[in-house]
């Protein structure tokens, strides 16, 4: 079974409506900031890994295909989205990276928000 990108947002949604609930056997006081962390890292995959297979990159293999998406957006004059998709990577590595940082709710909504416009975005954008 091949996995969509979509999968990673709808993940990401799902924990955000459980923090935002409390619906969960975990206890949700002491791991939401690594859920809310989780779900902004799955946020971020799920539009990165949507826009590689737009812009053909699907078989790059260097940690650069990050920068290398995004530089090809641009230069395919979709500067809003690429500009998007940058945002939510450096978000993302806040999230995955920087244990010194609180990283809130909001920012985990801002992340699916943002994801979600990536997502829709693409959809209009030919194939390389």
């Amino acid at each position: 079974m091949v996995m969509e990108p979509q999968e990673y947002l709808e993940i990401a949604c799902k924990i955000a409506e459980v923090i935002d609930k409390g619906q969960t056997s975990i206890p949700v006081d002491k791991l939401k900031e690594p859920w809310i962390r989780t779900a902004i890292s799955r946020s971020y995959y799920s539009a990165f890994l949507k826009a590689r297979r737009k812009t053909s990159l699907e078989h790059e293999e260097t940690a650069k295909v990050h920068s290398m998406v995004i530089n090809k957006l641009r230069e395919k004059g979709y500067y809003q989205t690429a500009n998007r998709l940058a945002e939510l990577r450096n978000l993302r590595n806040n999230a995955d990276y920087d244990t010194h940082l609180t990283i809130t709710i909001q920012k985990l909504k801002w992340a699916i928000s943002t994801a979600k416009y990536i997502h829709q975005a693409l959809e209009i954008i030919p194939m390389d």
